[in-house]
């Protein structure tokens, strides 16, 4: 049986670090028990992770929860019994980062927020070096912001905070990042242009841009309805694409203003093309959940349509390969109603290579229902990499480890981290010795050649130590395992060609998981090593399918109806 989800919520709590508030000794051996019977099913699965580690510190927790009982059943100082029970949780927590699973396909991706940006050539390189050896392998900068660029640009100022540098921040983040192997992604403010408080470069020059309407203070948008705001953004990518040697690009704010969704802007252009249509202006506002207002959703969120699609292709014709990402918020209903962001019609005609989703808890419950939501209830096989928020977060080292758990059970394919301003040392530790401990290869680039790395590393990392230390049964029986593996990954391409053969690819892993399944009752196989072989290889499929849904995408797909119209039944969540 595969680890529950509940028992992955119940264990979370033992990720407790040092610095949070001090537990009950009653407290920390309930989460001693549920520990130690994590250590045991990952010893069970034959995990390939430091699980022996992981008993030790177990052993060292008890004895000092041992001897904290025994010091308070002498009465002696509490001072000396809390140093006792916190060695007690130290090792806890060691032990559990220590039997956490490691993926060696998964994008690893942090957000570096401008203001965390260090400001020196040295600074950088620290950075990206720090990034290297906790195995990330994305990094999203942020470029563009409030309207500013980092940059020099001739399309606005320059951020204040980066004036008058003698070095090109993003140009030395770009070189250090690929002398390591890892991609970059700027992270850019598309239809945002303006904070209050931090000036307001694009508006006080273009004031005409505006998404403003008769409740409008201070607008900090553009109208994404205005074909020149359209405009602006095309060129602002352009020259910032043209100038670094980029690997994608991630759109932030890639919607409209939900303080403004009614700009005057969108109201005057659509009340023109719906004359055009109807032969008449329409009734402004709209009557909600009138067959009026579903037109005029649609139409709103056609304007950020056209910019997703339009940068895309551009960005496609002139940088073969480019991965182009958007932020998105999540459930469909909250983001289309109050975005106009509709990314499911982006990621079906292909114009959004990856969605990276704000899922911001410190709830792994939570995460887990959000990740139904964007996967439409595991309908959805298009990548998405899941942004997490230690921001949000009230123990960020726990939570933060568990909600990576959460992603590996539910074979979601990447993990960004908002953002470097809320990393601590113990996090960087944290992930570096447990879910990161290997390096990984991004699944983006190339998604088949990440489909066999993903059979390579079972074949090599999980089952080539099970089989070396295994009795001459159990050998036999994995080898032969080992052998059916390495024909599926030998048969898969190398090259960037598209893979066509992705049904018959998906009939062969379920063909390895029953063979495993068989074993179990026939040659001895132990079930938690089946089971452990089927989530990994359900790992496999699940880059199968979305290999599958994007070579897809070649003929335009209509976006559907805005949840709520009188013509759906009910609401998507």
């Amino acid at each position: 049986m595969r680890r529950p989800f509940a028992l992955l919520l119940i264990l979370g709590c033992a990720f407790a670090p040092g610095a949070q508030a001090h537990d009950s000794a009653a407290m920390l051996r309930a989460r001693l028990d549920q520990a130690e019977a994590r250590v045991v099913t990952a010893q069970a699965r034959m995990l390939d992770a430091p699980v022996a580690r992981a008993e030790v510190e177990i052993t060292l927790a008890k004895m000092a929860l041992d001897t904290a009982g025994m010091l308070a059943a002498m009465k002696e100082d509490p001072a000396r019994i809390a140093e006792w029970e916190q060695k007690a949780q130290d090792s806890l927590s060691r032990a559990l980062v220590d039997s956490l699973p490691s993926r060696s396909v998964e994008a690893r991706g942090m957000f570096v927020d401008a203001g965390s940006l260090p400001k020196t050539a040295q600074g950088i390189r620290d950075l990206v070096d720090r990034l290297a050896q906790a195995h990330f392998n994305m990094i999203l900068p942020e470029v563009i912001r409030r309207g500013y660029t980092l940059y020099p640009s001739a399309f606005t100022e320059r951020d204040p905070e980066f004036a008058g540098l003698d070095v090109d921040p993003v140009g030395l983040l770009v070189t250090e990042a690929h002398r390591h192997g890892i991609e970059v992604h700027p992270w850019v403010w598309t239809f945002r242009v303006r904070s209050p408080g931090f000036g307001n470069p694009v508006l006080a020059r273009l004031p005409a841009l505006a998404a403003r309407s008769e409740r409008t203070t201070e607008p900090r948008f553009l109208s994404p309805a205005d074909p020149e705001s359209r405009e602006y953004v095309y060129g602002l990518v352009d020259e910032l694409t043209s100038r670094y040697d980029l690997d994608g690009l991630c759109l932030d704010y890639i919607r409209y203003d939900e303080e403004t969704p009614d700009d005057w802007i969108s109201q005057t252009r659509f009340s023109f093309d719906y004359r055009a249509r109807h032969g008449h202006f329409p009734a402004m506002p709209v009557a909600p959940f009138s067959a009026d207002w579903v037109e005029y959703q649609l139409w709103r969120e056609e304007q950020v349509n056209q910019t997703v699609r339009a940068l895309s292709q551009r960005l496609h014709a002139r940088f073969p390969g480019f991965q182009l990402s958007v932020a998105t918020f999540r459930g469909e209903k909250y983001a289309r109603l109050n975005k106009m962001q509709d990314w499911r019609h982006w990621s079906d005609n292909a114009w959004a290579d990856v969605v990276t989703s704000m899922l911001y808890t410190p709830r792994p419950q939570d995460l887990g229902t959000w990740l139904d939501w964007e996967t439409d209830h595991g309908k959805r096989s298009n990548l998405l990499y899941a942004i997490l928020g230690p921001l949000r977060m009230d123990d960020p080292v726990r939570e933060t480890l568990l909600e990576c758990e959460v992603l590996n059970q539910r074979q979601n394919p990447g993990v960004l981290l908002f953002s470097l301003g809320h990393m601590t040392p113990e996090l960087w530790d944290a992930l570096g010795q447990g879910p990161f401990r290997r390096p990984a290869m991004v699944p983006h680039r190339h998604v088949m050649l990440a489909v066999r790395h993903q059979l390579v590393e079972v074949d090599d990392d999980y089952l080539g130590p099970i089989q070396d230390g295994a009795d001459f049964d159990l050998a036999a029986t994995v080898a032969v395992l080992r052998t059916e593996i390495k024909k599926v990954a030998r048969s898969l391409p190398l090259d960037q060609a598209p893979f066509w053969q992705n049904g018959a690819l998906t009939d062969r892993l379920e063909g390895l998981k029953s063979l495993a399944r068989q074993m179990v009752t026939t040659h001895h196989l132990p079930e938690p090593v089946a089971d452990e072989l089927a989530h990994r290889v359900d790992y496999a499929e699940a880059l199968v399918r979305a290999n599958a849904q994007h070579l897809a995408a070649t003929r335009y797909v209509p976006a559907t109806l805005p949840p709520g119209s009188p013509e759906t039944n009910e609401a998507r969540d």
